[in-house]
């Protein structure tokens, strides 16, 4: 719900629930802690494996998913985790992949699988107006 000047109010996410998976233990932290104070119910991890885990919970079934792009000392990507989590979750997941990366190969890779994407570091107020437009079904063209 915007406020005046288009901010989203503080109940913004109210009955929303955000997965969160970003291997930054701080980052993590400021996240979560801003999605909870715009009232979205947030589970947050620090690697892909506890959030599938946690999503194969019948009860912990998120609307949509902000990861980072990279995992230390793994293959698997914030693309393949979106992907692990809509299929468990048997729909499609809308997704925000924060990411430093901003080679020209990796913002193809964004643009070919129709991701939004974010550059770290990330915007407060961009990284919600995008993951509210998200949530009410709304097509973002990605950006950067």
């Amino acid at each position: 719900r915007p406020a005046p000047g288009g901010a989203a109010t503080p109940d913004a996410g109210l009955g929303h629930t955000i997965l969160v998976v970003e291997d930054d233990p701080s980052a993590r932290e400021a996240l979560g802690l801003f999605l909870m104070s715009r009232g979205f119910r947030v589970s947050a991890f620090g690697a892909i494996e506890p959030a599938l885990a946690h999503t194969c919970d019948a009860g912990a079934l998120p609307e949509a998913v902000i990861t980072d792009y990279r995992f230390a000392g793994r293959a698997e990507t914030g693309l393949d985790l979106i992907d692990r989590v809509a299929d468990l979750c048997g729909r499609p997941i809308p997704g925000i992949v924060v990411t430093g990366d901003t080679t020209e190969h990796r913002l193809r890779e964004f643009e070919t699988r129709s991701v939004v994407y974010l550059h770290k570091p990330v915007d407060s107020g961009e990284l919600l107006s995008m993951l509210m437009r998200l949530l009410e079904g709304g097509r973002l063209a990605p950006s950067g």
